[in-house]
């Protein structure tokens, strides 16, 4: 039981700005033009302040997703201490290749 019928407090984590990022993947989408063969949309989320970057690749493998983020977030806001994946196992399966 809990002292004074309260839960006790849980500690979590507070990050400074641009520290944790999630990393999403949506796709495959079909190309808007013929010129374009990209087919999916990575989307990273900074965690602490929201901000939100969005940019079409051709495909979701890691040498992708590691520039993206070298050119867009390392660069920009220094380097994270955290990252998200939601859809590692398509990086994971690109890495074993």
């Amino acid at each position: 039981m809990w002292q004074n019928g309260k839960r006790p407090l849980k500690p979590t984590m507070a990050f400074e700005p641009f520290m944790k990022w999630g990393l999403h993947f949506m796709g495959p989408t079909k190309p808007i033009t013929k010129n374009t063969n990209n087919q999916y949309i990575i989307v990273p989320i900074n965690y602490t302040t929201k901000w939100v970057e969005a940019k079409a690749l051709r495909d979701n493998i890691i040498k992708s997703t590691t520039e993206f983020i070298n050119e867009n977030i390392i660069s920009r806001f220094g380097c994270p201490t955290h990252f998200a994946f939601k859809e590692a196992i398509s990086l994971t399966k690109s890495l074993k290749h």
